[in-house]
């Protein structure tokens, strides 16, 4: 799922490919249907990104609700999905190393690289791609293209929430970065998916039984005990904050707004 810019709309999508958009205050209604078991969604431009867990990508213009393009990436596990100021790219697991794909706006594949294992895929406030990896010796950031380091990465799924802020998910907690800074560490168990707000002061944590969490970020080493969200039973998939910071999203079996 993923927040308009700019508003307090929501895209989710369902397991059978339907795209909902959902106004908090005003309801819910389908907009279109793409390809099932979306992973990952990403607006930019008026078009929407789709990525299924089977590595299908999908661009749609939301303006018309159609088709602009699709490639199957052969991506098939860790995928992550970025709009960049040319395009969309993806990064993923193909069963044997970890690849990018960067495409243009007319669903071109513009380039393919092959980079470290855990290495995390963003884009800069111009819209360049970024490439970001967590080892015992730091957090490195480099643009994409650039040699990142080889040694062994840190057991964070590193993920970027911004320009500037990169997220570190755990089974023992959350680590953030806001604007290079050294990483603030958040502790609660169990934590399968995070997401930070668009002003890096808040991050909300989902767990393995559905349990959801909100913590600050000014002060680290805190301890979190998550309340549980009713509905949620299982694993929680996805977390976003919207853009107005009226709104958190959670989804697992059903999708949840919350206000806060």
């Amino acid at each position: 799922m993923c927040w308009l810019p700019g508003g307090d709309v929501l895209l989710v999508a369902a397991k059978d490919g339907t795209v909902h958009h959902v106004e908090p205050a005003f309801g819910t209604r389908v907009l279109l249907r793409a390809t099932p078991d979306a992973a990952h969604l990403a607006v930019a431009r008026g078009q929407l990104a789709v990525l299924s867990r089977e590595g299908v990508l999908q661009v749609w213009s939301l303006e018309e609700n159609t088709l602009l393009w699709e490639h199957a990436t052969e991506l098939i596990a860790q995928l992550q999905l970025q709009w960049w100021k040319g395009g969309v790219a993806v990064a993923g697991e193909d069963g044997r190393e970890r690849r990018v794909l960067v495409y243009d706006d007319a669903g071109e594949r513009r380039a393919r690289a092959r980079v470290p294992s855990r290495t995390a895929l963003g884009a800069d406030a111009a819209g360049n791609l970024l490439l970001a990896r967590n080892t015992e010796t730091g957090l490195t950031i480099r643009p994409f293209g650039e040699a990142l380091p080889v040694e062994r990465p840190t057991v964070h799924q590193l993920r970027f929430a911004g320009a500037d802020s990169l997220l570190g998910v755990a089974v023992g907690g959350v680590s953030v970065w806001n604007g290079g800074a050294e990483a603030v560490n958040i502790k609660l168990f169990d934590v399968v998916n995070a997401a930070l707000s668009l002003d890096g002061s808040l991050v909300a944590m989902g767990t393995r039984v559905g349990g959801v969490a909100v913590a600050g970020t000014r002060l680290g080493g805190q301890r979190v005990n998550p309340t549980r969200v009713e509905g949620h039973d299982g694993p929680v998939l996805s977390l976003a904050f919207s853009p107005r910071g009226r709104w958190l999203a959670s989804a697992a079996g059903r999708c949840w707004v919350w206000s806060y």
